[in-house]
């Protein structure tokens, strides 16, 4: 996140995209605020990423499908209503 910041600020990126294992609704709202335009989970095949970059170069967005699902619910209102703080707590937490 850092990086994209630093990257964005720098005016050196025409786009953003991330490759990553997190699907953590908060990485994604963060990287979707910075203004990524790709967020890619790891385990894609080396042909499909090359396709995806691509598509993101050209300024297609991209988002793996279970992300997807994610960045719906964040946006839908009253989603951050609905979260309790025991949601925020991970399992060995609770």
């Amino acid at each position: 996140m850092t990086a994209a910041r630093r990257i964005k600020a720098a005016g050196t990126a025409a786009r953003i995209a991330f490759l990553t294992v997190s699907e953590d609704d908060r990485h994604v709202a963060e990287a979707v605020g910075i203004g990524a335009t790709g967020y890619i989970l790891k385990g894609v095949s080396a042909d499909r990423l090359r396709q995806i970059l691509r598509g993101v170069s050209r300024g297609e967005a991209h988002f793996s499908p279970a992300v997807a699902r994610h960045v719906l619910e964040i946006m839908r209102p009253g989603a951050q209503a609905e979260k309790r703080p025991i949601d925020e707590l991970t399992r060995r937490e609770e």
